[in-house]
């Protein structure tokens, strides 16, 4: 029997997710059922450079953000809430 308990960052882990990865224009970002729906956002590049960072309201479920501007490559996106933090990696095409 292994008995395992999980973080609160490990629980938020498996409460969002991003689309379409790989992504060219617009990230969706599906928070599921989050109960904050006040979040902040981080893009690091891989060196652990913030790029971009947003305060966010959730409306149905979802957040959009436009990520045109950045290079082709992998990211970073740190995910804040009440609940904890959490990252997930996107990759990102032009």
């Amino acid at each position: 029997v292994v008995n395992s308990v999980l973080s609160n960052d490990e629980i938020l882990a498996n409460k969002w997710s991003i689309y379409p990865n790989p992504v060219e224009g617009e990230l969706v970002i599906a928070t599921g059922n989050l109960e904050d729906k006040s979040l902040g956002l981080i893009i690091y590049n891989v060196n652990g450079e913030q790029l971009m960072s947003f305060d966010a309201v959730v409306e149905n479920g979802y957040l959009r953000i436009s990520v045109e501007e950045l290079s082709s490559g992998v990211y970073f996106i740190e995910l804040i809430s009440n609940e904890g933090r959490s990252f997930n990696t996107m990759l990102k095409e032009n």
